[in-house]
């Protein structure tokens, strides 16, 4: 099992990055954080670090009546009940959930059909705008009846997600009004309505008041972001019928992988200490690099800046192509079929393109880092998250230790 891996050769440089004495000065506190780090994962903060392998043992020792337990027994029932699942919640609660359907089903996936989905659900998204003519247009789309070979094709079920992480909040506006309209279509609420609740938060007295037999609870204490590896995206995953454990045994992947390996070879320390570098430290700028921008190859992961941003609200705040850091994340191996065109195919020509971007940044003394995946499915994809959850909280407490030596 491959973990994902940084090549930082664009920001580690002398003519316009960070020299390696650097690195290697910043490696003692880099290490000191994350001791800290390590020593307060209880913490309501860092919780989010120890939770894949909680609910991994959860259902190791109670199966079927686990959390876990749970999402699988709605993997692998829904779907011969009903044929589309519409997931409502604001932007950042179903962050995880819209990457995970991007990254991981077939780019064409709510077109193809049933057959050849595999019975597996169509899905779709609303309650992150007020946008009138997509939720209509939804409702026209849910409503249609052509073509339905059996009961479950003109069926569908909806997926609420509670974004606050407040008890005493509601779901954001926008949220609750498609909620609603959408409920009021529901066939049958008791069964097909899928709740994903703080507890005793007002999502969850509204699915236990209609009798609701699906409510999943998450941790409260701390935003959408910082619970993406639970319910938020273990149920719709399990609906897709995506691998589950694989989510999970990626964000174990990354734990371990934090907590043995140095600096030199750690890529949540590195992708924190180069940023810092970077931003407070640069060779050539009279102010420091404190922009980020992410490109995706391919754009199946062109979804990954906007989870990032739900993780650091300001990160890309008055950033240009001339004041960020640039992280390129590249999968080089395709999920399909080689296109061939000639003596090339389209990976020969996404490879190139790469190449000539990455030359391009040199020349204009821009860094860079490149995050390679060694593959596009839900382990990879528990990595990313784990990676980035971990390292964004590790930059925090860098901002808040003292000040560090003249040479860094």
């Amino acid at each position: 099992m491959s973990l994902i891996t940084l090549d930082t050769s664009g920001s580690i440089d002398p003519d316009f990055g960070v020299c390696q004495d650097q690195m290697s000065a910043i490696a003692p506190t880099m290490d000191r954080l994350r001791d800290d780090f390590l020593a307060e994962v209880q913490s309501s903060e860092n919780h989010f670090f120890d939770l894949p392998m909680q609910q991994y043992e959860a259902y190791q020792a109670e199966r079927e009546a686990s959390p876990l337990g749970r999402v699988f027994d709605v993997g692998t029932g829904l779907n011969d009940h009903i044929d589309a699942v519409v997931v409502v919640g604001s932007a950042e609660a179903t962050a995880a959930a819209r990457g995970i359907f991007r990254s991981c089903c077939d780019p064409y996936h709510n077109e193809l059909s049933r057959a050849d989905r595999g019975s597996r659900p169509r899905m779709y998204f609303a309650g992150d705008t007020f946008d009138n003519d997509d939720l209509a247009a939804l409702m026209h789309r849910l409503s249609q009846r052509d073509f339905r070979d059996s009961p479950a094709e003109s069926r569908w079920a909806l997926l609420v997600m509670d974004s606050a992480g407040e008890t005493s909040g509601k779901l954001k506006e926008e949220s609750r009004l498609a909620y609603q309209v959408l409920l009021s279509e529901l066939s049958d609420p008791k069964r097909f309505l899928f709740s994903v609740v703080t507890p005793g938060g007002w999502l969850d007295q509204q699915a236990r008041s209609l009798g609701c037999e699906n409510v999943f609870e998450i941790p409260a204490g701390f935003g959408s972001a910082k619970r993406t590896l639970s319910a938020l995206s273990l149920l719709p995953s399990a609906m897709l019928g995506l691998d589950c454990i694989k989510l999970l045994e990626g964000a174990v992947m990354m734990n371990e992988h934090f907590k043995s390996s140095s600096l030199e070879e750690n890529v949540v320390l590195q992708f924190v200490a180069i940023h810092h570098l970077l931003a407070n430290h640069h060779l050539l700028a009279n102010e420091g690099i404190v922009g980020r921008r992410f490109q995706a190859w391919p754009s199946s992961l062109d979804w990954l800046p906007g989870w990032y941003q739900s993780l650091r609200p300001r990160v890309n705040s008055g950033a240009t192509i001339d004041s960020a850091v640039v992280t390129n994340w590249v999968a080089w191996n395709p999920r399909y079929d080689l296109v061939e065109l000639g003596d090339e195919s389209l990976v020969d020509k996404m490879t190139a393109s790469i190449c000539s971007t990455n030359q391009a940044d040199r020349l204009a003394k821009q860094p860079t880092l490149t995050i390679e995946l060694p593959t596009i499915d839900t382990r990879v994809l528990g990595q990313i998250f784990q990676m980035l959850l971990i390292a964004t909280k590790i930059e925090a407490q860098l901002k808040e230790s003292p000040a560090l030596p003249s040479s860094v």
